[in-house]
């Protein structure tokens, strides 16, 4: 069934009042960055038992150094499938003012992840340059997700080139005309491409919050832009989905 490489369920439950229902059958990826919301995810995923993998990271737009400690007893309890979601932000001034902390942050979860084994959860916005910067480190890992690729075919064809493990998430973009990511998605060998939501945040005009249930809108607009039958784009995105986060 279906897969969500990204979402918050923490916050689609604080923003709905009610905990979230997931597509029956999918499987999920759920990124925290709070303890508090970590802890509420982990008693969440243990009634969904298969479907919500866990991944914790110290966020750039928060890139509080405190919480690398917490997430280092994670990864060694064994409690969370992948790092982040990490990286860089320099979209508004308040976030570049933060240069500094998120190096700091990012260079110790690249580094986390590499001794662990770990998949690489990435955000990045209006900053590619500098994760090609880091691209030999990023090549040593046993994957990198980049959550919303916000780059173009040839960017993401280049980190390929260069020994990246990558994935490439597609979401809700897709549904309100990112070209550049749908021309990725036609471009990029199909077994790199990941489907998500990031409920509740990522919404179209008119919305107020994303759902789980819009992995079916954006899974069908992947099967569209490739040309391929629904019931092939689901296998092969769920394929991806446990490739990348090491499912067994």
């Amino acid at each position: 069934m279906y897969s969500d490489a990204h979402i918050h369920l923490r916050d689609l439950a604080d923003l709905a009042g009610t905990e979230p229902v997931l597509v029956p059958g999918s499987v999920v990826c759920a990124s925290c960055w709070r303890r508090d919301e970590f802890e509420w995810s982990e008693r969440f995923a243990r009634a969904w038992p298969g479907s919500v993998m866990l991944s914790f990271g110290v966020h750039p737009q928060m890139p509080d150094d405190a919480e690398l400690g917490f997430l280092s007893d994670l990864v060694a309890e064994g409690r969370i499938s992948a790092i982040g979601e990490c990286g860089f932000d320099r979209f508004t001034a308040e976030y570049r003012a933060d240069a500094v902390r998120q190096r700091a942050v990012w260079d110790a979860q690249v580094d986390l992840a590499r001794r662990a084994g770990l998949p690489l959860v990435v955000h990045c916005r209006k900053a590619l340059d500098l994760v090609f910067a880091d691209s030999r480190r990023l090549s040593a890992l046993n994957a990198v997700v980049f959550h919303g690729w916000p780059g173009s075919p040839v960017e993401a064809a280049s980190l390929l080139g260069r020994g990246v493990n990558a994935y490439f998430s597609a979401g809700k973009g897709l549904l309100r005309g990112d070209r550049s990511l749908a021309a990725t998605v036609v471009s990029v060998p199909p077994e790199r491409l990941l489907s998500e939501t990031d409920a509740p945040w990522m919404t179209l005009r008119g919305e107020s919050r994303s759902v789980p249930s819009d992995i079916v809108p954006v899974t069908g607009r992947i099967a569209e832009l490739r040309n391929s039958g629904i019931d092939e784009t689901v296998t092969l995105l769920r394929a991806n989905f446990r490739r990348a986060f090491s499912v067994s």
